[in-house]
Order: C-alpha cells, then sequence, then structure tokens
C-alpha cells in the first residue's frame, strides 16, 4: 500500500524494469487518471488499482501473467474496449469488477474463471461485456 489513497496524486511514471504492483500499491488514489504500465510487469497485485475512480483508461502490456483480486474493483471511470492478456495464467476474484469492458479477446493460459463470492464480477461491469472468446486452456467456470 505504498501510495494508498494519495488522494490528489493525479500521474505516476513506472520505470521499464518493474515485473510487479504489489497488493494495495494504488488503492484509493481518487485522482489518478491513468498509468502507463511498462512491457516488464508480470504481476499486479491484489487490490492494486481499486477505488482510483477517476481512472479512465488503461493499456495492459502482453507480458502480464497474473491479476490479483480486486486489483481493479471501483474503478468506475475505466473503459476497456478489448481486454487482451496474452500471457496471462491467473486472475483473481473481482478484478475488473465495476469496469467497462466491451469485449473479451485473448486471456492467454488462463485456465479457470471462479467467483468465489455473491458480487465478484472478475470479468467487469455485466451490463457492458459485448463478447468473450474463451481460451482453449479454459477447463473450469464458475
Amino acid at each position: 500500500g505504498i501510495f494508498a489513497k494519495c488522494k490528489n496524486l493525479e500521474s505516476c511514471i513506472l520505470p521499464d524494469t518493474l515485473e510487479t504492483i504489489g497488493s494495495y500499491a494504488f488503492i484509493g488514489c481518487s485522482a489518478l487518471l491513468g498509468i502507463n504500465l511498462p512491457s516488464s510487469l508480470k504481476t499486479i497485485g491484489d487490490a492494486a488499482f481499486s477505488d482510483c475512480t477517476a481512472f479512465t483508461s488503461i493499456d495492459f502490456p502482453s507480458s502480464i501473467t497474473a491479476i490479483g483480486s480486486n486489483a481493479f474493483k471501483g474503478c468506475t471511470s475505466l473503459e476497456i474496449d478489448d481486454l487482451a492478456l496474452p500471457n496471462l495464467t491467473s486472475i483473481g476474484n473481482g478484478a475488473f469488477m465495476n469496469v467497462k469492458i466491451r469485449r473479451i479477446s485473448n486471456l492467454g493460459k488462463l485456465a479457470s474463471i471462479i467467483d468465489a463470492s455473491e458480487s465478484g464480477y472478475t470479468l467487469g461491469d455485466r451490463n457492458i461485456l459485448e463478447e468473450i472468446i474463451l481460451p482453449e486452456t479454459m477447463t473450469e467456470i464458475g
């Protein structure tokens, strides 16, 4: 939670060598408009960007393999036209809860999607999602 609840933080430049954004790193940074994720990034921890309500866009590098629970939960201004994560192997409950995702075209090597909680909504705002293409590696849908 290194930058947790920095209410006036609008931007952050991450180094090109960054591989992990830890749990709660930017939770509640309500003025954060977006962030450029480096191509070296592999892991986004639990609730890393949760409740960043001003977040409007994000570009995910293809290097991401894991997204933690509630990573982008409550990012109500965030809109993703096409979620494509070709190397994804795990995604946590509620990772994109309340996020406007229109299309999911590539979830990489993901084997299962399970929402353990009643309000998990791992893959975004269900009123917005128009299309999803599940990977051949998928063995379980909760």
